[in-house]
């Protein structure tokens, strides 16, 4: 094989892996990240670069966000010593946001996708310029700072119109229901998540179970528990329709209010599936927020069982990961 046919193969590799992933083939795109690894010390700048920024994606899809980070952090670098397009460095800073986001690093997140819409704007690219307001939207809630937040999200919405772009204005209702829920306004949360599950008929069901989540939480909040238990049956009904429902979170997610909201369920099953299986699930994926509200739920059932050694074991276990938020 001469140098450009194996430039060429290198190159048919990358991009092969970047189809993968697009189509959400994890294992296939696992296998042909060790395929390209063999060749790693062949490859030139840009080479390394887009096999950083793909291993970077691959991560992130499994929701290794810290690899994720590392990856894209090595691509940053190799970018700056080769000429690329500026849409392809607007999407490396965007993907950076993203990872920043997901490890609740608010200023990482905030420099990135701020250098990512400046390049987008100047490209009066409407989409990617909605989906960076969105980021920010979120940066800023988590934050608390909610008036800053809902001019993002508006802006957002605004450039997502113009575009109709369906499946970012279900994102964008989804993250408006989530800020009026932290306001306490049960109603508008419910009509915004309610509007989001509209627009989000024909997405993939993980898209449409995060909203259908939140839906639950916020009519549970609200002593709604009719109208949560029966949001809580239809997604499990759902869930059941793939082979291994059991190991997605939504399972743990779902089956804890059934738990919560359901008369005849045992007490004793209840413990051991928050001890045994929900605790341990969310606490392994670095999920610290659900870490914190479930080992709640179960200092309050201990609390209501008055054993109090250990409702003071999981209100301290859910004070540390509150805290663990904050610090990230």
């Amino acid at each position: 094989m001469s140098f450009n046919d194996a430039e060429a193969n290198t190159y048919f590799l990358l991009m092969e892996m970047r189809y993968y992933l697009f189509i959400k083939n994890i294992s296939a795109t696992e296998a042909a990240m060790m395929q390209i690894r063999e060749l790693y010390n062949t490859f030139d700048h840009e080479m390394k670069y887009y096999y950083y920024k793909f291993a970077g994606l691959l991560y992130y899809c499994i929701e290794k966000y810290e690899e994720a980070l590392e990856y894209y952090k090595k691509a940053e670098e190799l970018f700056r010593l080769q000429s690329f397009p500026k849409w392809e460095e607007a999407d490396l800073y965007y993907l950076l946001a993203l990872a920043y986001s997901r490890l609740w690093k608010m200023l990482g997140c905030i420099n990135y996708v701020q250098r990512a819409l400046a390049i987008y704007q100047a490209d009066y690219n409407l989409k990617r310029s909605a989906e960076c307001h969105v980021l920010l939207g979120i940066c800023y809630r988590r934050y608390g700072e909610v008036d800053k937040a809902i001019e993002y999200y508006s802006l957002a919405q605004k450039a997502a119109q113009m575009v109709n772009d369906i499946e970012l204005l279900g994102i964008i209702e989804h993250n408006l229901g989530y800020l009026k829920s932290m306001m306490k306004e049960h109603r508008e949360a419910i009509q915004h998540y309610e509007n989001s599950l509209v627009y989000k008929r024909q997405a993939m069901l993980a898209d449409r179970f995060i909203t259908l989540f939140s839906l639950i939480k916020e009519y549970y909040s609200s002593q709604n528990y009719r109208k949560a238990l029966a949001i809580v049956e239809e997604s499990l009904q759902l869930l059941r329709q793939h082979s291994d429902y059991t190991s997605s979170e939504y399972y743990f997610h779902f089956t804890v209010y059934q738990y919560l909201l359901s008369n005849n369920v045992s007490e004793r099953d209840f413990e051991m599936f928050m001890k045994n299986e929900v605790l341990p699930y969310f606490q392994k994926h670095k999920k610290y927020e659900d870490v914190a509200q479930y080992a709640e739920y179960l200092a309050d059932y201990y609390e209501r069982c008055r054993k109090y050694k250990l409702a003071s074991k999981y209100y301290k276990m859910s004070y540390e990961f509150l805290k663990k938020i904050i610090h990230i």
